[in-house]
């Protein structure tokens, strides 16, 4: 539930992340910043890419586009709120 999975389609920029987090069963923002992953929900005037999980058994699973390390992610739980999730590189 502390962590992300991130997953390189072939040898292109789409990746496909998941995770157990209850925090993805509502429209997410993510934030790619260096080595760190932030995700937080829109507000209702917000007009940028949203991502919707969808929940495949017990793991919630969206696709992004970045240059993003592959790997382990783990929750930052010093620096994430309940409005803010922050994972960094393991």
């Amino acid at each position: 539930m502390n962590e992300l999975r991130v997953y390189r389609s072939n040898y292109s920029n789409n990746l496909k992340i998941t995770g157990k987090h209850p925090f993805f069963k509502e429209p997410i923002i993510v934030r790619i910043v260096d080595r760190t992953i932030e995700i937080s929900h829109p507000t209702l005037d917000y007009m940028g890419k949203t991502y919707h999980p969808s929940k495949n058994k017990h793991l919630y699973q969206f696709g992004i586009t970045s240059e993003l390390e592959t790997g382990i992610y783990e929750l930052d739980e010093e620096s994430s709120n309940e409005d803010l999730l922050i994972f960094n590189k393991m």
